[in-house]
């Protein structure tokens, strides 16, 4: 038990610090401008000083005595409310609702804001690493309490960002593994004739993201026309409050071009007949959403469903399970194949950083000779 420590006291204004041998903890008290006097308590005098440095901090920056009282779950659900959808898309909303309601509310809603300690965000990282969540989602984690409490401190309601003292863990980018030429034909000829075949092929034949693709309307393509047949990526499709809808995708790179092979125009037609005869078997429920792809009665099609009968599909026809990310990286193998570049393949995939791409390390396996060969032809050395 502590020793003559005990009945050590300060002004009202500085706080009050004092053992409780019943409950075997330290206790303090301060002075709010209202009379009031809260309380802060901890298991070891040090961590009690801590708490109480931080109340008077916030006391002194004039934080509302409502504040001090907060928790992380009543800050994170006005946050969530109020600030972070006027500052982010809706599917980044979604993620972040989702990661604070499964991982940050069970461990620390119950904290006070004022009273949030970089030592637990770290335990709460700390576990879910041990828990064998990958790394991306710690990350995630730490990036939502991150941008919540830089929110918090902007209007005065705690001094410090504690999430930013945070060590996350490193981030791994792992090569990925990529389907060859042969595999991707046999993906295709296993779909020919399923409900999903055109989507499945536009998706490998094209390369678009599974939003993109469900958002490309009618006018982003170009097939009929004198020129080169292209689309124009412009939207991605995403359900926002039960209602789909076509969003500008997040970076200015995701926003292109592409080419289209004979195999997609091929596709986008047969697409275009097929919503004509789900047109006029719908009548008057039909309604002109001008999407490409569409239900029976013209509306957009959600996108977890499409995956859920897409693996069912891959499970009936006999092939090993492959996320639907993975018709991007058929695209890459593909182009990979006939010759295009690193560079080439990231902007038609339209990757931010083509750092991203060079995950694709089986699909440029010369790539590191053919810059030694560079250095060569420009020198004038003739090859060994």
């Amino acid at each position: 038990m502590p020793g003559n420590q005990t009945g050590r006291r300060r002004a009202n204004a500085e706080g009050t610090i004092y053992y409780d041998a019943k409950r075997q903890r330290w206790r303090a008290r301060y002075t709010l401008p209202s009379g009031k006097r809260p309380e802060v308590t901890g298991k070891t005098q040090a961590e009690c000083r801590e708490k109480l440095a931080r109340s008077i901090r916030a006391r002194d920056m004039g934080t509302p005595e409502s504040d001090q009282r907060q928790t992380l779950a009543e800050w994170l659900e006005y946050w969530l409310t109020h600030e972070a959808p006027n500052r982010c898309r809706p599917g980044t909303l979604t993620d972040y609702r989702s990661l604070v309601r499964v991982h940050i509310l069970p461990a620390l809603g119950r904290i006070r804001l004022v009273n949030l300690r970089p030592e637990q965000i770290q335990r709460l990282l700390n576990d879910m690493t041990r828990a064998g969540k990958s790394p991306a989602t710690v990350i995630k984690v730490r990036a939502v309490l991150r941008r919540a409490l830089t929110r918090a401190m902007a209007l005065g309601k705690v001094s410090r960002n504690v999430a930013a003292l945070v060590d996350p863990p490193p981030a791994t980018a792992d090569p990925v593994t990529v389907p060859t030429p042969a595999e991707v034909s046999a993906l295709l000829a296993a779909f020919a004739g399923h409900q999903l075949e055109l989507v499945v092929t536009a998706a490998v034949t094209t390369g678009l993201r599974r939003g993109e693709l469900l958002g490309l309307a009618w006018g982003d393509v170009e097939i009929d026309g004198p020129g080169a047949a292209r689309l124009h990526v412009r939207y991605q499709l995403q359900r926002v409050d039960g209602e789909f809808r076509r969003v500008e995708p997040k970076t200015r790179g995701s926003r292109r071009v592409v080419a289209l092979p004979a195999l997609a125009v091929d596709v986008l037609r047969r697409q275009r007949a097929a919503q004509g005869r789900a047109k006029l078997a719908a009548g008057a429920k039909w309604r002109d959403t001008g999407l490409v792809f569409t239900n029976d009665q013209g509306g957009g099609l959600d996108g977890e469903n499409i995956y859920k009968r897409y693996l069912r599909a891959l499970k009936a026809v006999g092939l090993p399970p492959m996320t639907w990310h993975s018709l991007r990286h058929c695209y890459a193998s593909l182009q990979a194949a006939e010759g295009a570049t690193m560079q080439q393949v990231a902007a038609d995939l339209g990757h931010a950083d083509v750092r991203t791409t060079a995950r694709y390390t089986n699909l440029f396996p010369n790539a590191r000779q053919e810059s030694a060969t560079r250095i060569d032809r420009a020198l004038g050395q003739r090859e060994a």
